[in-house]
């Protein structure tokens, strides 16, 4: 995980040299295309319109610019760009997000002095409704804390698994803060994975992405002798410059497929009990 988004921060090899014409006013260095027939292992990408990436551009740099409040950057910045990953026109996502800055963790797993301010944004799972997946979650929720699947019983939150957190702050805001309320999500996400366990889940790590302004900053949180131990932080990209963006939305569809092919069929095995079926979701 930790070196492919770390190859992907390099900017090397990001776009095929169809996209050079595209991309020519843009300040794109020559390392950053690849030839396809010369590369045929890289990864496809999907792109964002030039329209949606300049937007962003402009509309971030008049929050930092303007001394805009954490919402603006939210619903204006960093929405867009989330939905134009997760929820591409005329697709029925399996990963999706969620905008849920009123978000507490349930008692059964809150962890004593827990801040109450939690994250800005879940990525989520979302099992077809009809689905082998759905139909087990929703008779976990009958015996579980809380009645929901998650740490949490916000909203949706309730039946669609929580893959994925992001807390955010404008820029120069106190990171050990973000920090605090995102390894304490975590800490309580980890009790709601191990819930009515004797052993622990296989998952390797609870992954989550700490904004700053236009930064954006992967962090790690995994168990150690039952304790919830972060790490960080390794840049995904910014909203400073259109290669930023590019770095982003890329590093974005990254951490997509981890979940759809790592922590999913994990969690379907582990905390669903549906190992070795054949995975289903929303078409």
């Amino acid at each position: 995980m930790c070196r492919g988004l770390t190859r992907i921060n390099h900017g090397e090899k990001l776009f095929p040299d169809t996209l050079r014409g595209q991309l020519a006013d843009d300040d794109i260095p020559d390392s950053s295309f690849y030839n396809k027939n010369d590369e045929p292992q890289q990864c496809e990408w999907q792109y964002p319109p030039p329209s949606l990436v300049q937007d962003t551009l402009k509309r971030a740099a008049q929050c930092l610019d303007e001394r805009e409040g954490e919402s603006s950057w939210n619903l204006e910045v960093h929405a867009p760009l989330l939905t134009w990953v997760f929820r591409r026109q005329g697709q029925d996502p399996l990963i999706d997000y969620r905008y849920c800055t009123s978000a507490q963790i349930i008692h059964a797993f809150k962890p004593k002095n827990a801040p109450s301010k939690m994250v800005d944004f879940c990525i989520i799972i979302r099992p077809g409704d009809d689905s082998d997946e759905q139909e087990m979650i929703e008779e976990l929720c009958y015996r579980r804390p809380g009645q929901t699947i998650n740490h949490t019983n916000w909203g949706n939150l309730c039946k669609n698994p929580v893959a994925m957190s992001i807390e955010t702050k404008r820029h120069g805001e106190n990171w050990d803060t973000a920090v605090l309320q995102l390894g304490t999500w975590h800490s309580a996400q980890w009790r709601s994975l191990d819930w009515d366990r004797r052993e622990r889940v296989s998952i390797d790590f609870l992954p989550g992405i700490i904004i700053q302004g236009h930064d954006w900053l992967f962090v790690a949180t995994i168990m150690r002798k039952n304790r919830a131990i972060m790490y960080h932080s390794i840049s995904i990209g910014d909203t400073k410059t259109v290669l930023g963006i590019y770095k982003l939305v890329i590093s974005l569809q990254y951490l997509q497929r981890w979940v759809e092919k790592t922590y999913w069929p994990k969690f379907r095995a582990e905390v669903l009990g549906m190992d070795g079926q054949e995975v289903e979701h929303a078409t």
